[in-house]
């Protein structure tokens, strides 16, 4: 299975420059259709061949007891309630102040929704939380 994980690996890298080289196509020479970067094929692919390789069983093992683990957890928990909020706080974002690096935003916008996702579970009655995703 070693070999598995490493075809795996491999796999995913090359999905992901797919990923990069079809963006590339819409954004620059296809530009009329760069409103659908977010429904490309290879984001298909990408995603599946992610999710099979945090699923397999030497990843698993190798991050159980990991610090880390229990904050990804607990996006992965409240993930629906995270994307149903994250374009609020992406506009709010954008209106109080701009970030220049895509990944501090990216980050800021992630400590947003875990921590309004954490808040409302106090606001909202229990019997609602199964509808908006949050456990």
């Amino acid at each position: 299975t070693r070999i598995h994980i490493k075809l795996m690996i491999i796999i995913t890298v090359i999905t992901a420059i797919l990923s990069v080289l079809e963006t590339y196509y819409w954004v620059n020479i296809n530009s009329s259709n760069s409103g659908t970067l977010g429904h490309k094929p290879s984001v298909a692919l990408y995603s599946v061949c992610i999710i099979l390789l945090l699923f397999s069983s030497n990843v698993k093992e190798a991050y159980k007891g990991s610090i880390y683990t229990k904050y990804i957890e607990k996006c992965g928990i409240n993930s629906f309630s995270m994307y149903l909020t994250h374009c609020l706080f992406i506009l709010l974002l954008g209106a109080v102040c701009q970030i220049p690096s895509w990944l501090f935003r990216w980050f800021i916008v992630l400590l947003l929704d875990m921590f309004f996702v954490h808040c409302i579970k106090y606001v909202i009655p229990t019997r609602w939380h199964k509808y908006l995703g949050i456990r």
